[in-house]
């Protein structure tokens, strides 16, 4: 029986081809991730940051809800350190849930 991975499921008698199901589910997340990407772009330039700016938020900024949450409030005139701490305890929230996976998941304390 031919290994199964975690990154495809390879099937030995279609000489190496991705499963069918595998290519569906790859297509449909790669859709909808680049809508939203697509829509934070266009937010992003209506609110008047530059590509670069954009392109580093894309890079460093966790969630996209924190993404769109600085981007809107730099459109609607807001502060940016406002808009920052906004965007930043929204990502925050992440946190909490991080603690509560480990313990579902039982990873080591140091990996915690």
């Amino acid at each position: 029986m031919a290994e199964q991975t975690a990154l495809a499921d390879i099937r030995a008698d279609d000489g190496g081809k991705p499963d069918a199901a595998v290519v569906r589910d790859a297509l449909g997340v790669g859709v909808a991730v680049g809508l939203s990407g697509f829509a934070f772009g266009v937010t992003s330039a209506g609110s008047g940051l530059t590509l670069w700016q954009t392109c580093a938020l894309s890079l460093l900024v966790f969630t996209g809800a924190s993404q769109f949450a600085l981007v809107g409030a730099l459109a609607a005139g807001g502060n940016p350190y406002t808009a920052a701490a906004g965007a930043f305890f929204l990502g925050v929230r992440n946190a909490f849930y991080g603690l509560r996976l480990s313990q579902l998941l039982a990873l080591p304390r140091a990996v915690r």
